[in-house]
């Protein structure tokens, strides 16, 4: 009886194999993806990070180092039936000047055996040998012709490094450094927002802010009693502005989404030296109102969380007008 099935050929099971492995990268890097997302600091990130490639590929070690002078400084990452590395600074030239080189010139260190590669002199191999790495794997990060950081990666035992193992270390280094950019980038925006928006709590004008969608997210002391009230913040039935009611000069009710913080944002222009009346909350039920400058937003601001500031002038005139 005749095979219908005839054996499979070496280079099919080539073809499987990278079919395979593809498939396999392509899923780690969706869970790596997914697992960096919410974290917002670069420790976290890194350790997250040297997490999951440790175990996907069956090393000893991974962790990130960065470069102080001469130095390496590393950060605290996966370790494996191996002996924690000595926090303690690392002398470059120990390990060998000319991986510095390589590193300098954008070039990966891919190490398969510290006892036999000949690139190693006796002192530096001593240096390998003696924290257990048998073989090893680096990528640099490098701006400036100065590498400022390295993801490692150690094996107990001398091991063949795949062009699959390799493939996942380069994009595991590449999305873990732009996460760790991302964190940095959002750490200086938050504090340069806290720092300003210490100091907007301070000004003796009132200054409130919104978003898009027109939810309160900032005032400051002078805008709440302005208003006579300290609303809360992201409050769905709050939108626009602080205030309980608002008319135009002629007497007309103007709803809160027809104010000129609302007109503003929606259409992306900046509204000046409008006015209107409001009704703060000291007045409400008495049948007054006070006249008020309108807000005052400027060009509406949209970045990241697209809020759209105004204020309030205070200098300008605070007359009552008389009860109805």
């Amino acid at each position: 009886m005749l095979n219908s099935h005839p054996p499979s050929s070496p280079d099919a099971k080539q073809i499987t194999e990278g079919r395979r492995q593809h498939e396999d990268r392509h899923a780690f890097l969706l869970k790596l993806s997914d697992a960096l997302r919410p974290l917002t600091s670069a420790a976290e990130i890194k350790a997250e990070a040297t997490k999951l490639i440790g175990e996907n590929l069956g090393v000893n070690r991974a962790f990130y180092a960065e470069a102080d002078g001469d130095r390496w400084l590393f950060t605290k990452g996966y370790e494996r039936d191996v002996k924690p590395l000595p926090d303690t600074p690392y002398k470059m030239s120990d390990y060998g000047n000319w991986i510095i080189r390589e590193f300098r010139a954008g070039r990966r260190l891919v190490v398969n055996d510290t006892g036999t590669d000949a690139r190693f002199d006796d002192p530096e191999r001593r240096a390998h040998q003696a924290l257990q790495i048998g073989a090893e794997v680096a990528l640099p990060l490098v701006k400036g012709g100065v590498p400022v950081a390295i993801l490692f990666v150690h094996a107990v035992a001398p091991r063949d490094w795949s062009g699959h193992d390799l493939a996942v270390l380069e994009e595991t280094a590449e999305r873990t450094w732009a996460a760790v950019e991302r964190s940095r980038a959002e750490a200086a925006l938050r504090a340069s927002e806290e720092r300003i928006g210490k100091l907007v709590a301070l000004m003796p004008a009132a200054v409130y802010a919104c978003d898009a969608d027109g939810r309160l997210t900032f005032y400051n002391r002078r805008a709440a009693e302005l208003w006579g009230r300290e609303p809360r913040l992201g409050d769905d039935d709050q939108r626009w502005c602080g205030s309980l009611r608002m008319w135009a000069l002629d007497g007309t009710p103007l709803a809160h989404d027809r104010c000129p913080m609302a007109d503003a944002a929606r259409e992306g222009r900046s509204a000046r030296n409008a006015e209107v009346v409001i009704e703060p909350r000291r007045l409400a039920g008495r049948g007054e109102r006070e006249h008020r400058p309108a807000v005052r937003p400027g060009r509406p601001a949209r970045r990241g969380d697209k809020r759209v500031r105004g204020r309030h002038r205070p200098e300008a005139s605070r007359g009552r007008l008389a009860r109805e």
